[in-house]
This record gives C-alpha cells, structure tokens and sequence, in this order.
C-alpha cells in the first residue's frame, strides 16, 4: 500500500507540474486581445465597416432597387454609409426591363433614401441605351437620377452630349438640362 501511494504521489505530482509549465508557455506565448486595436484602424466618425453589401429597397414586398458594394463605412451619428464600387439595379415591374448603374465611390443617405454616386458613373438599359458622367444622385422618395455634370448619351446611332440630366427611372424618360448636341450616324455608316 505505501508503493501505491508513493505511486499515486508521484503521478499527482507529474500531472500538476504539467498543468503549471503548459499554463506557463500559454500565457508566455498569448498576446492578448485588445478590442482599441480594431477601433484605432476606423476613421473617428465611422462606426461600422462592412465589406460586400448589398441593400434592397422593397414595396409591398416587390424590389424596387438594389445596392451592392464592395465596401461601405456607416456613421450612425450622421445617418450616413461611405460605399466603394457600386452596382445598383433599379427594377421595372413592367416591359421596360432593369436599369443599372456602376460607380466607383458614393454615400448613401438613410434618411431621406438618396445615393451620390461619382466617378466613372455609368448607367445602362437593357435596350442598348447608356449614359456616363461625373457623378449623379438618386432620389428614392421620387425616384429620379439627376446630375448637374456634363453627360453622354449613347443609343443605337445617336451620340447625344449635353450638361445636366434628369431620368425618370419608372418611366425612362431623360431629359438633358443644357448645351445640348446630337450626332446621329446613318443606319450602316
């Protein structure tokens, strides 16, 4: 019996002075987390980043619109998302078919629903009809695309360039505000 317990001992005492030397190289070896470290990386007045996004306006349970982005950094204080490489589609619930837009950088406002979209702005139908400009907002309340900025307009053999446009996305009316010019190259020219 007292080889037992010298036995006993002895494997108490190995199994102790292991649990000592691994919680010894554990907390050697851990760098602890540190929740500043993640918040020191984003702007002061941005309290969320996301990568990835994509944002559906609906009615009734029908989309309406849709915005994806690569990035976006949302300020709750401002009510507002910074958003990188955009892609927005505006759905037509009728025969017209679905408008899109692409833009490198924008902010979307929660309230009122507008996006300001600039940079290699592009909007296209699927009836071959694109224009591109500078920047441009969206209105969701009147849903309107709008820009103050010179514009192309490119349909089947017509180049039309002007300054300012107005698109009403339910309807695909444009209506090209200022200095207006057309180029419209004969069918097989």
């Amino acid at each position: 019996m007292a080889g037992n317990v010298n036995i006993r001992n002895i494997l108490g005492f190995i199994i102790v002075a292991l649990v000592v030397a691994l919680t010894v190289m554990i907390l050697r070896n851990f760098k602890g987390f540190d929740g500043d470290e993640i918040l020191e990386r984003l702007p002061d007045n941005v309290d969320l980043a996301m990568s990835r996004i994509q944002y559906t306006e609906t009615q009734d349970g029908v989309p309406q619109w849709t915005l994806q982005a690569d990035s976006a950094m949302h300020s709750f204080s401002q009510g507002t998302t910074d958003i990188q490489n955009i892609l927005m589609v505006f759905y037509d619930q009728g025969e017209l078919g679905d408008v899109t837009l692409t833009a490198d950088s924008g902010k979307f406002f929660s309230d009122p629903q507008v996006v300001h979209v600039q940079g290699n702005v592009v909007v296209r139908s699927p009836k071959g009809y694109s224009f591109y400009t500078d920047s441009l907002v969206f209105t969701s309340a009147d849903r309107i695309i709008r820009t103050e900025d010179d514009v192309r307009l490119l349909s089947g053999a017509a180049d039309i360039r002007g300054t300012g446009l107005l698109l009403h996305v339910d309807t695909r009316q444009i209506s090209i505000l200022r200095a207006v010019t057309a180029v419209i190259q004969e069918e097989g020219a």
